[in-house]
């Protein structure tokens, strides 16, 4: 495999890791289409790759570590179902590491194209739309196919409609603007007010990414107006009504604020689930209960929170989700797994906004996509998908790409003066 290869095989990994419905006997494809990036990475920058030579590469293997040691700790103390439970998925969590590593190297050492990379993950994500609305109505899952629920679509178009924004806006504005109105009326339509809100913000940041500098007052002027003119726009009586009868649960997120909660079934078993899992949380502070076992555990919900009452003591705990990544990690594995996962983020957010005025519109729209899906982590489990750590992992890559450039053009520079200097 040469250079144009390996980047023709992180495309085919980005298509199948974005339109992640498609199996073979149980296994994503996008596991088999990364195994040629992996073997070629490890075999030409292995040592690059795995040397711990950066903060943020420490965190991956402090959070690699924690997810062993919640494990270790489930065999020690954790009954039969349990420690089966944790075993299964901790290949998962090792894979997701994985991810991100080979994405450092990549970025110390290749120059993908952004242009191209966004075209794979643009045709992914109209694939598993299409999946979705038309197909799988039909054929539900099997060993070729996953059931795609509308939670995880939702997720998946909060992470990657700033990159089909920024894509389609290079062939035509109108043809942006079309699809972002067919994907946000299908938000509005299954109900998912969370992902309208998301995708309609991370896909207008990234298509004025190019804005985005913030180098002075006019950028922060012009950004401050083009979101009170979405505001605005979105406060138009004939919006109001179209987002009303499309989708009165968004509608209520969007303009009544807090008040339309207080009955809301949904937001208060979120409430009722970060109960619960600061409720585990406490009774093994360091390890946790152990991965992917928050469902599974039973644990006595107070209801110490406004609204309780029409949720407490009702039969909707069993096998419910955290609804929240970071409780997830905190309750399963403990303060061993959940603070290098926030170190872990954190550094590469703060990266991302120290990079942010040397970034090309391409490299924004990853830090935008990024900093959408942390924010929907907080009401939903999305940190255990695979499409996460992919999102992290190209964060990963613009961040260390761009540093790399930096240092390399501060070089040359130097360089440059100094043959000035000695020539006059």
């Amino acid at each position: 495999m040469n250079a144009n290869s390996l980047e023709r095989g992180v495309k085919i990994y980005a298509f199948f890791m974005c339109s992640s419905f498609m199996m073979l006997f149980g296994v994503n494809v996008s596991m088999f289409a990364f195994l040629p990036v992996l073997l070629f990475v490890v075999r030409h920058w292995g040592k690059l790759m795995l040397r711990p030579n950066t903060l943020v590469k420490l965190w991956l293997y402090l959070f690699a570590f924690g997810a062993i040691l919640s494990t270790a700790n489930s065999f020690a103390t954790g009954e039969a179902g349990t420690r089966t439970s944790a075993l299964a998925v901790v290949p998962n969590y090792l894979y997701w590491c994985v991810i991100v590593f080979v994405f450092y190297a990549l970025g110390m050492r290749c120059q993908l194209s952004y242009s191209k990379l966004f075209g794979a993950i643009t045709a992914g994500v109209f694939a598993v739309v299409l999946y979705v609305y038309v197909v799988q109505p039909y054929t539900g899952g099997n060993s070729f196919v996953k059931f795609f629920g509308k939670n995880n679509l939702s997720f998946l178009l909060i992470c990657l409609s700033p990159y089909c924004t920024l894509k389609l806006k290079e062939k035509s504005r109108f043809l942006t603007v079309a699809v972002l109105a067919i994907i946000l009326l299908l938000q509005l339509v299954d109900g998912r007010r969370a992902g309208f809100v998301l995708v309609l913000a991370g896909s207008f940041l990234a298509y004025n990414a190019a804005w985005l500098r913030l180098n002075g007052l006019s950028d922060i002027f012009r950004g401050a107006f083009l979101a009170g003119l979405l505001v605005l726009v979105m406060q138009v009586p004939v919006i109001e009504t179209l987002v009303t009868k499309a989708s009165p649960r968004v509608a209520a997120l969007i303009y009544s604020g807090e008040e339309s909660y207080d009955g809301d079934r949904s937001y208060l078993t979120r409430l009722a689930m970060i109960e619960k899992g600061l409720a585990l949380f406490r009774q093994n502070p360091l390890f946790g209960i152990g991965l992917n076992n928050f469902t599974k555990v039973e644990q006595r919900i107070e209801g110490d929170f406004e609204g309780s009452r029409y949720v407490v003591n009702k039969d909707i705990y069993e096998n419910t989700s955290s609804h929240n990544s970071y409780i997830n990690i905190l309750a399963e594995g403990g303060l061993f797994l959940f603070v290098p996962l926030v170190l872990l983020l954190g550094s590469l957010l703060w990266s991302g906004i120290r990079l942010f005025r040397h970034f090309s519109e391409y490299e924004r729209t990853v830090l935008i996509s990024v900093t959408m899906m942390c924010v929907h982590m907080s009401v939903t489990n999305g940190i255990v998908n695979s499409l996460a750590w992919f999102n992290i992992a190209l964060l990963m890559y613009v961040t260390t790409r761009k540093k790399r450039e930096l240092i390399l053009m501060r070089r040359d520079s130097v360089v440059a003066n100094n043959r000035t200097l000695l020539e006059s």
